[in-house]
């Protein structure tokens, strides 16, 4: 074996490869070979889309682990600990089975070169080959025709939204990038799309390879109730389904309606009971709520203008008597004048902070700069998430709200920071 702790294993994936992204399937493919990976008798759902890929798997789990049934689910980034990234059954990789599995798939790679992020899908397909499971559920984690979990052939393929971030990768229109986002489909198999708005080439793409196509607005669609909401799509037999009575969720509207969706696809009786599992979910990042003695901490990692809309909406959702203040960091990617936009009306205190040995991060000069540009509030200046959380945390008022947002990067370091306090349990 070549390394023998968890640390070791992953210091050296971040280097073996000559560059950090390198998309195309070639190489993850014949490891996967190699290792016998084969998931023909296990139903696998493969989510994309811009935003709401992460809440659309923690639903498509919560209800599947409700009705009882064995999954496994693939997301990515981690917030704190690598090993949030494959889950079994709503536990863990433990830091045995990833080492294991890295050797295996270091073992089968022969002279192949693989990436950081290959080595992750992999070890969530060897891991998922050995859990006896009954689905598996995959997050994309970038654009969707060559990212590494496009390997496995999606029995249901969903694209949750399609709006501009990864403009480099994924070309600089929503036609480009729907289209991209549109690969994870295949023949003869449902193709879901949670966004009504979504550009022609989704379901163009869908209809070329003769998958089937189902598309919010059109095909399903919710109604929004006094303390409930009712869903209405079909099933695989093409018969009208209607579900009554949903849990009121913070996730976004469009996961939850694509995910319903793809549920009456699966060959797995789900009892209506099981939808209620819905309304439990609290999915670390996104609009998650913390009590801070009498003020509020919400994490979202909403990084691009749509996401920041969305998180604005909710944010009038749960208006404060206090102000809000804003721990933001973000990527230098991503456009941060259309984030700050959606989001100045809804701050009165801005808490800038750069993101220390991260190349990818806007520097704080600039993130300043952006600020002042479009927003005539405070704006102070910090090293890191963790220490401008550290400094506001007592200065907090009764009423006052404190939200962090940016990137994964700047939830992680205030979740850090919470989890120390024991605020919450990693």
């Amino acid at each position: 074996m070549r390394y023998q702790t968890l640390q070791e294993w992953l210091a050296w994936l971040e280097s073996c490869h000559p560059v950090e992204i390198d998309l195309g399937l070639a190489r993850i493919s014949a490891v996967a070979k190699t290792l016998k990976l084969d998931f023909a008798n296990v139903p696998v759902i493969t989510v994309g889309g811009t935003n709401g890929k992460g809440s659309c798997v923690a639903i498509l789990n919560a209800v599947l682990r409700a009705a009882g049934y064995r999954v496994g689910c693939f997301t990515s980034p981690h917030f704190i600990r690598y090993n949030e990234r494959i889950v079994v059954n709503d536990r863990v990789a433990s830091d045995s089975q990833l080492i294991e599995s890295f050797d295996r798939i270091d073992r089968a790679r022969g002279d192949l070169s693989l990436t950081y992020f290959e080595f992750n899908a992999l070890a969530a397909f060897d891991i998922f080959e050995h859990a006896d499971l009954d689905v598996v559920i995959l997050e994309v984690g970038l654009g969707g025709r060559l990212d590494a979990v496009n390997t496995l052939d999606a029995d249901i393929g969903i694209v949750t939204s399609i709006a501009l971030d990864h403009q480099d990768w994924l070309g600089d229109d929503l036609a480009a990038i729907g289209q991209e986002k549109a690969g994870i489909y295949r023949r003869n198999k449902p193709a879901l799309c949670g966004d009504e708005k979504a550009p022609e080439t989704v379901a163009a793409y869908a209809n070329k390879i003769g998958a089937e196509f189902y598309q919010a607005g059109t095909h399903f669609s919710t109604e929004s109730h006094k303390g409930s909401w009712s869903w209405s799509g079909y099933d695989g037999n093409g018969a009208s389904v209607t579900l009554n009575h949903l849990p009121v969720s913070d996730l976004p509207e469009a996961s939850l309606a694509v995910a319903i969706q793809a549920l009456q696809f699966l060959s797995l009786p789900i009892p209506e009971t099981a939808y209620q599992a819905m309304g439990k979910i609290v999915l670390t990042g996104r609009f998650q709520r913390v009590t801070l003695g009498e003020s509020e901490v919400i994490l979202d990692v909403a990084h691009n203008p749509a996401a920041a809309e969305h998180l604005s909406k909710k944010l009038a959702e749960y208006p404060v008597s206090g102000k809000t203040y804003a721990i933001f960091a973000t990527m230098a990617d991503k456009d941060v004048e259309g984030v700050v936009s959606a989001l100045a009306n809804s701050i009165d205190h801005w808490l800038v902070c750069s993101i220390a040995d991260n190349a990818r991060a806007l520097s704080l000069e600039s993130l300043v700069e952006t600020i002042k540009k479009l927003s005539s509030k405070c704006c102070e200046e910090f090293s890191a998430p963790g220490q401008a959380f550290f400094q506001i945390k007592d200065r907090l008022q009764a009423g006052d709200r404190l939200l962090v947002f940016g990137s994964f990067f700047t939830v992680a370091g205030v979740l850090s920071e919470l989890s120390k306090q024991e605020l919450i349990h990693e």
